[in-house]
């Protein structure tokens, strides 16, 4: 009977020890991926077209957001989206402040999601039209949105939604041009689907004559 109950402890123990060897991050991770699902298997069903980036107004961004999204999916749709968004804000927040290996896991769940990677780009601009203070932490969130989704083959798209968040953040006081170098280094090494530095599209960005056409016609404070 002792023999019975001591091994009855050490599988107790060992159990015990497994739970611990789980970390916060990976049950965030797992929680996280939950909501992912859902959101994946909305957008899945619904096969709706994608947003049509040529109909935004970069001046007035998440007006012109909304407005396409009503226009083309129904309101539901945009409830959807919006709820992604900002799952997608804390899982951006987290990843700016991760070690590379846990940023790899969060660019993972990109790759299983391809429905929810395809508005990544839209995020962007979300955020840009939700920065109203001088705090960079959004600005930080959306930037490492785009260095996740810079493995897009062509990102004309995605530099129509940096030039915004670009603008907005420089008239809130920001310093654009330093949080987006920051940025593009925090991930200076890795690369994305099509083997292209993700730092490549925000350094390519900050030396882009779209944006000193943009700055030209809209100088910031």
């Amino acid at each position: 009977m002792g023999k019975i109950l001591r091994a009855t402890s050490t599988v107790k123990r060992a159990a015990r020890k497994g739970m611990k060897r789980m970390s916060e991050f990976e049950l965030w991770m797992e929680k996280t991926e939950r909501y992912l699902d859902l959101s994946e298997q909305f957008f899945r069903e619904f096969r709706e077209e994608e947003i049509d980036m040529n109909q935004i107004d970069p001046n007035h961004f998440d007006e012109s957001l909304s407005a396409n999204l009503s226009n083309n999916q129904g309101q539901h749709y945009e409830e959807v989206v919006i709820r992604t968004y900002k799952l997608f804000e804390e899982i951006f927040e987290r990843y700016v402040g991760s070690l590379a290996k846990e940023r790899a896991l969060l660019r993972s769940l990109f790759k299983r999601h391809a429905y929810c990677s395809k508005l990544l780009t839209s995020f962007v601009g979300y955020i840009a039209g939700s920065i109203k203070s001088a705090n960079p932490d959004k600005l930080r969130c959306a930037l490492a949105a785009a260095s996740v989704d810079s493995g897009s083959a062509d990102f004309r798209d995605l530099w129509l939604a940096l030039g915004s968040l670009y603008l907005s953040s420089a008239n809130e006081g920001i310093d654009s041009s330093k949080i987006f170098r920051q940025i593009a280094q925090l991930d200076a090494n890795e690369t994305s689907h099509s083997d292209v530095s993700k730092s490549s599209v925000l350094s390519a960005f900050l030396e882009s004559e779209y944006l000193r056409s943009l700055l030209l016609k809209e100088p910031t404070r």
